[in-house]
C-alpha cells in the first residue's frame, strides 16, 4: 500500500511538473480599495518540457489527483447515455458501427473522400454525394473538410469492409478528444486564476466533474450522436479541435515555447481542415495572439514569439486556401450556386447574410427553446419548425433547441465567465483569456448570419460555452472560499442545472427523426406506452383514429387507421430526408412514419437464389403506380434492392445471401406516407420515398418442384398480422 501511494505521488508530481504552467503565487492585496484584487508573482521558469522545474507543493499534487479522479468519473458517467445514443438508440442491440440511415447514405462521405485521396485527387465519383455535391469543371466535390478523411486512411488502407461504417467510431474519438481538451482547459483556467498555491477541496473538485459531465452528456454532443452521419461528425470534430486549439493558444499566451507553438499550429491546421466556420476563427485567434506578442511592452522574450505564432496561423490558412482552390477555384468560402441542392431548389442569394441575424438570435437564445410534455421523454425539441423573423425567408430550418433552454448550466456560467474576463480590473491573469474567448465567439458567430437553422449548429457555440463556462466556474469557487452552507448550496445548484441539461439533451436525442427505422419507431412507442401506463396514461391524449393521414398534425401525434390496419406517428412539419426531397415536391406538410402495419402494406417474402448465370438479373418485387421495388442479383450469392421512381433511382448496399435456401425479408410499401422499406429481422437494410400512389401490387415467382429452377424465386410467407402494439393502445 505504501509503495502504491508513493507511486501515485510520483505520478502526480510528474503531471504537475510537465503539464502545469509556471509557478504562480497569488497574494491578497494589502490595499482595502482594490476590492479583492490579487497580485500575481510569476516565476520565470524554463519552457514546457525543460529541466530544472522545482517540486510542486503538496497541496498542488493532491489537487491534481482529486481533479483527475473527478474527471475520470465524469467521463465514465457521461459515456453511459452518450454510447447508448450513439450505438443503439432503440435498435435493441449495441452496434458500434451504426449509421444514421440504414442505407449508409451520408455516413460514407468522408470514406469516399479518403478513397479519392488514395488515388491522388480530391474529386469524388459523380453521384456519390447526392444533392450535397459541389460541381466544379465537370467534377463533383464534397464541401466537408479533409481531416476526418485523413484519420481514416490507416483503416481504409487495410480493408474495404469498413467503408461507410466508420462514422460512429470517429464520433466517439471526437467525443473523447473533447473530453480530454475540456478537462485540460478547465485545469489551466483554474491555475491561471487561482495559482498553484490554492488547494482544491472535494466540493470544488466535484463541481468541475459535474461541469465536465454536463459538457459531455448535457449538450448538443448527445444530440449529434443520435444521427451518426457526416453532418454530425463534421460538427463533433469541429468542437473537439476548436476546444483543443483554444487550449493550445492559451498555453502559448501563458508561456510560449517551440513545443507549445507547434502544438497550437497543428491543432489550428486540423480545425481549419475540418470545418471552415470554426477553422477560420482558430486561424484568426492565432494571428491575434501573434499581434499581442508583437505589440507587447514586456520583455523581449514575448516579442520574439510573434513570428512563430503568426506562422502557426498563416500556414493552416494557406493550406486551407490551397484545398479550397483545388476544389472550387476560389481561396475562401464556398460557391453556393455550384451546389446541386442550391440548383435543384432554385435558391437565390447567399447562404450568409446579416438579415438572418434576428432569426438566428431568437432561435438559439430564446429562453423557452425546448418542449415539456407529460409523455416520455418529457423534454424534447420544440414542437414547431423555426420560422424567419420579420418575413425573412430561410434556406432551411428544423425544430431547434436554444442554449438557455437545453444547456442552462453552461449558459449561466458563460455569462459569469464573460464578465470575469472582460471586467476592467481582471482577477489574477484572467486578461489572458480575452483572446481565446474572442476566438470562440468568432467560431460561433458565423452561424448567426447563416440562412439554415438546425439544432446541430449549436455545436459551433459550444467551444465558447466550455471556455467561458470554465472561467465562470473557477471564479465562482474563488468567491466561495468561506461559508460552508453557501458552498453546499452552490454545488446543489450546479448539480441541478447540470442534471437538467443531461435529461434535456438525452430527451432531445430520443426525439424521432426522418432517419429512424421502423424498429426504432416501434421500440420508442412501446417504451412510451410502458411509461404512460405508470404515469396515468397521458399517451392516450396523443392517439387519434382516422381513415387517412391528415396534412396537418401536432408533433408526436399517433394515428390509427381502420381496425388497426396501421399505426403512424407524426414528426410534425419538418424537413424531409436529405437524400431525396420528395416530400417537399409533394407538398406534404406533416411528416408521418409508420410504427406498425400489416398486409397489404407490410408482408414477408422468402427469396431464394439458385444457379448463377454470370449476368446481373432484375426481378420486380412491389409495384405502386410508376414506382417499382426491384431485386437485382449482382454476383454469386450477392443481391441488392433498388427503387426505380420517376424522381430518382435508389439502391441498397450489396447484401450477401446463402444460395439454395429461403431468406426472409419484410417489405413495407405504404402509399399513405410515400415510403418503401426492406428489412431482415430487426435490421432495416433499405428505404426509399415514393412519388407514386395507387394500389400495391406484389410480385412472386412460380416454381414447380422437379422443374428447372429460375435464378431467383420469390414466395410470399402467409402471416397473421401482429398489431399487438396498436391494439394495446386502444
Amino acid at each position: 500500500m505504501a509503495s502504491t501511494r508513493r507511486g501515485r505521488s510520483q505520478l502526480a508530481r510528474l503531471v504537475v511538473t510537465h503539464l502545469q504552467p509556471p509557478l504562480v503565487m497569488i497574494r491578497p492585496s494589502s490595499s482595502p480599495t482594490t476590492n479583492r484584487r490579487s497580485e500575481v508573482a510569476v516565476d520565470a521558469r524554463p519552457g514546457l518540457g525543460d529541466a530544472a522545474d522545482p517540486q510542486p507543493p503538496a497541496d498542488s499534487t493532491e489537487g491534481v489527483q482529486r481533479f483527475a479522479i473527478v474527471s475520470l468519473v465524469a467521463v465514465a458517467a457521461a459515456a453511459v447515455p452518450f454510447l447508448w445514443v450513439l450505438w443503439d438508440l432503440w435498435n435493441g442491440t449495441l452496434n458500434p458501427l451504426r449509421t444514421a440511415e440504414s442505407s449508409g447514405y451520408a455516413s460514407n462521405f468522408y470514406d469516399i473522400q479518403a478513397r479519392a485521396l488514395l488515388r491522388g485527387h480530391l474529386w469524388v465519383p459523380n453521384g456519390s454525394l447526392g444533392l450535397e455535391a459541389f460541381v466544379h469543371d465537370g467534377r463533383q466535390y464534397t464541401y466537408f473538410g479533409l481531416f476526418p478523411s485523413l484519420i481514416r486512411l490507416p483503416v481504409l488502407l487495410m480493408t474495404h469492409s469498413l467503408d461507410g461504417r466508420l462514422t460512429a467510431p470517429s464520433m466517439l474519438l471526437a467525443w473523447l478528444t473533447t473530453a480530454l481538451f475540456t478537462a485540460l482547459l478547465m485545469w489551466k483556467v483554474r491555475f491561471l486564476i487561482r495559482g498553484s498555491q490554492a488547494s482544491l477541496p472535494w466540493l470544488e473538485a466535484t463541481s468541475y466533474g459535474i461541469l465536465l459531465a454536463a459538457v459531455l452528456a448535457g449538450t448538443v454532443l448527445v444530440v449529434l450522436a443520435a444521427e451518426p452521419w457526416v453532418f454530425s461528425e463534421d460538427v463533433a470534430w469541429s468542437i473537439a479541435l476548436t476546444v483543443g486549439s483554444v487550449f493550445a493558444l492559451l498555453g502559448v499566451l501563458e508561456r510560449p515555447s517551440w513545443r507549445r507553438v507547434s502544438v497550437a499550429g497543428g491543432l489550428v491546421l486540423a480545425a481549419n481542415l475540418t470545418r471552415g466556420t470554426t477553422g477560420y476563427a482558430c486561424v484568426i485567434g492565432a494571428i491575434v495572439v501573434a499581434g499581442w506578442f508583437g505589440l507587447s511592452r514586456q520583455a523581449k522574450n514575448e516579442r520574439q514569439w510573434a513570428v512563430p505564432t503568426l506562422l502557426a496561423g498563416l500556414i493552416p490558412l494557406g493550406v486551407g486556401c490551397l484545398v479550397s482552390y483545388a476544389k472550387f477555384g476560389i481561396l475562401f468560402g464556398l460557391p453556393a450556386s455550384s451546389q446541386l441542392v442550391y440548383q435543384a431548389f432554385r435558391f437565390r442569394g447567399s447562404y450568409f447574410n446579416v438579415h438572418f441575424l434576428p432569426s438566428t438570435l431568437l432561435a438559439y437564445f430564446r429562453p423557452n427553446g425546448l418542449r415539456l410534455t407529460p409523455v416520455f421523454p418529457f423534454i424534447t425539441l420544440p414542437s414547431s419548425i423555426t420560422q424567419g423573423v420579420g418575413g425573412v425567408s430561410l434556406f432551411g430550418s428544423d425544430r431547434t433547441a436554444s442554449v438557455p433552454g437545453s444547456m442552462p448550466l453552461l449558459f449561466v456560467l458563460a455569462i459569469w465567465g464573460m464578465v470575469t474576463t472582460y471586467r476592467p480590473r481582471p482577477v489574477a491573469r484572467a486578461d489572458r483569456f480575452r483572446i481565446p474567448v474572442l476566438t470562440t465567439i468568432l467560431a460561433g458567430a458565423t452561424i448567426m448570419v447563416y440562412g439554415w437553422i438546425e439544432d446541430r449548429f449549436l455545436g459551433d457555440l459550444l467551444p465558447f460555452l466550455i471556455l467561458a463556462g470554465a472561467i465562470g466556474m473557477v471564479d465562482l469557487w474563488r468567491r466561495l472560499e468561506r461559508g460552508r452552507t453557501i458552498r453546499w448550496a452552490s454545488l446543489a445548484t450546479v448539480s441541478a442545472l447540470g442534471l437538467f441539461g443531461v435529461v434535456a439533451n438525452v430527451g432531445m436525442a430520443n426525439t424521432p427523426t426522418t432517419t429512424w427505422s421502423n424498429t426504432q419507431f416501434r421500440r420508442y412507442v412501446e417504451f412510451q406506452r410502458s411509461v404512460s401506463d405508470v404515469t396515468g396514461h397521458p399517451l392516450q391524449s396523443e392517439l387519434l383514429h382516422g381513415p387517412v393521414l391528415p396534412a396537418q398534425a401536432p408533433v408526436d401525434q399517433l394515428l390509427v387507421t381502420g381496425n388497426c390496419a396501421a399505426l403512424y406517428i407524426s414528426l410534425g412539419g419538418g424537413r424531409p430526408p436529405r437524400h431525396i426531397f420528395i416530400l417537399d415536391a409533394l407538398d406534404v406538410r406533416t411528416v408521418w412514419y409508420p410504427v406498425e402495419s400489416g398486409p397489404p402494406i407490410t408482408a414477408t417474402d422468402d427469396i431464394t437464389l439458385h444457379q448463377w448465370s454470370g449476368a446481373p438479373q432484375l426481378l420486380p418485387l412491389v409495384s405502386l403506380g410508376k414506382s417499382t421495388l426491384d431485386l437485382q442479383r449482382i454476383g454469386p450469392g450477392e443481391v441488392r434492392f433498388s427503387l426505380h421512381d420517376p424522381f430518382a433511382v435508389q439502391a441498397s448496399a450489396p447484401i450477401h445471401l446463402p444460395s439454395a435456401r429461403p431468406n426472409a425479408f419484410t417489405i413495407t410499401a405504404d402509399p399513405g406516407y410515400h415510403l418503401v422499406a426492406v428489412s431482415r429481422g430487426t435490421q432495416e437494410i433499405f428505404s426509399g420515398f415514393l412519388s407514386s400512389s395507387g394500389v400495391i401490387v406484389r410480385h412472386t415467382t412460380k416454381f414447380e418442384q422437379g422443374g428447372l429452377a429460375p435464378p431467383i424465386t420469390v414466395s410470399e410467407v402467409p402471416e397473421i398480422p401482429n398489431m399487438s402494439l396498436c391494439r394495446s393502445l386502444l
